[in-house]
């Protein structure tokens, strides 16, 4: 259960990133092509993430490295959250929380393959993508909720 609520809650924060920050770039004032340029940090930060990943697993411990990942993922996200309005440092900071954020779904589905027992490695890891496909889904609601209700987001507002 915990790897799930993990996985949810990761894939929850990862897609926040990819759905939202081109209107989060553009309500800086940036035009709509910036954003873009911005969002294409992530999708390759995101790419470059999981290539390293799988390749640190061969010389470090899989766990560790996935708690590692998750941790700078979400501090990663935490400071996009909080960056000025200049592209090139969203764009960095953008192409970090990719990096970070898809490794760690990586990260995820290696350590779950491990976590069950073989006779039900297939139903763990298939419950386990399904309730965080969940966290996929509810994150652009979320946001949006966040930017109607609440001032607690000034980012999102």
């Amino acid at each position: 259960m915990i790897l799930t609520t993990t996985y949810f809650l990761h894939v929850l924060t990862y897609y926040l990133i990819l759905k939202w920050t081109t209107k989060i770039v553009v309500d800086m004032g940036f035009t709509p092509s910036s954003a873009g340029h911005v969002l294409v940090w992530a999708n390759t930060g995101g790419a470059i993430g999981g290539l390293i990943f799988g390749l640190l697993t061969l010389k470090f411990d899989l766990k560790k490295l996935s708690v590692g990942i998750l941790f700078f993922a979400a501090v990663t996200i935490a400071i996009f959250g909080h960056s000025p309005a200049d592209l090139t440092i969203l764009s960095a900071l953008c192409m970090l929380a990719g990096f970070f954020g898809n490794a760690g779904i990586i990260a995820l589905y290696a350590v779950v393959a491990h976590a069950y027992p073989t006779h039900v490695r297939a139903s763990g890891t298939g419950f386990m993508l399904a309730i965080g496909r969940g966290g996929a889904a509810l994150s652009p609601i979320l946001v949006g909720w966040l930017r109607q209700e609440t001032c607690l987001c000034p980012r999102f507002a």
